[in-house]
């Protein structure tokens, strides 16, 4: 089992707007092999030019199955779904579930690590029917839309399609037994028209020791109606 805490400093800009905002993530994950569950669970401080927004994020969770799971290499499916904890009037959440199949490629050799994976996520239940009113001071981000997240770019802290196809892929290398340098990027395709292509990339250092692991990192999104720049501070233990 692994408990871990992140903290979030985010800059963005969406829609010719741009603002600031501050999370937590809570989360934690379950192996039993050849299964692994994780969940975690945001909250945020978002600081618009019409003013501050709290609240929890959507939660998120992912079943991961091993196929295949070899010293070397590593095949298997996944199944994720995130919850309406956030709210998507004030672009903290979706405000729907959102789900998901993937498949996951890895490869270790020695101090060295690669992953891929490709997958869909989609809305369960999006029915214009069931979506209420955007604040009044929320109207740009939704054009005639009825609510924030059917805007292009939805939630700002973690901003997705309604129904898109992703792949992503990360590495690590250890040039010490404490240190290791990891870097990623993931991509975004919709799969509906009211979308856009979305890319971030990543990278970061952690510092394993023994059962504990800290870490710093940094997230650019390089493509997409919302742009952010996120400093992350990480801490993680195994038990």
């Amino acid at each position: 089992m692994r408990a871990f805490v992140r903290a979030e400093a985010a800059h963005y800009e969406s829609e010719g707007e741009s603002g600031l905002y501050e999370g937590l993530v809570l989360g934690a994950s379950l192996g039993f092999a050849p299964l692994r569950l994780r969940a975690s669970l945001p909250y945020y401080r978002l600081l618009e030019a019409a003013g501050p927004a709290n609240g929890f994020g959507d939660l998120e969770s992912k079943l991961e199955v091993a196929v295949l799971d070899g010293d070397a290499w590593s095949v298997g499916g996944a199944f994720a779904v995130s919850f309406p904890t956030g709210s998507a009037e004030e672009r903290l959440g979706m405000g729907h579930v959102m789900l998901g199949p993937s498949a996951w490629l890895s490869h270790r050799s020695g101090a060295a690590f690669a992953s891929a994976e490709l997958g869909f996520m989609g809305a369960l239940d999006r029915e214009e029917k069931n979506a209420e009113p955007m604040p009044a001071h929320h109207e740009h981000h939704g054009g005639t839309s009825t609510n924030a997240h059917h805007a292009a770019g939805g939630p700002i802290p973690n901003p997705m399609n309604a129904n898109e196809v992703w792949t992503g892929i990360s590495a690590s290398y250890e040039p010490a037994r404490s240190v290791r340098l990891v870097a990623g990027g993931t991509i975004a395709f919709p799969t509906s028209e009211q979308g856009e292509t979305r890319a971030t990339l990543r990278a970061g250092v952690q510092l394993p020791a023994g059962a504990f692991e800290t870490g710093l990192g940094l997230e650019l999104d390089v493509l997409g109606v919302t742009r952010r720049e996120v400093a992350l501070a990480n801490a993680g233990w195994l038990f």
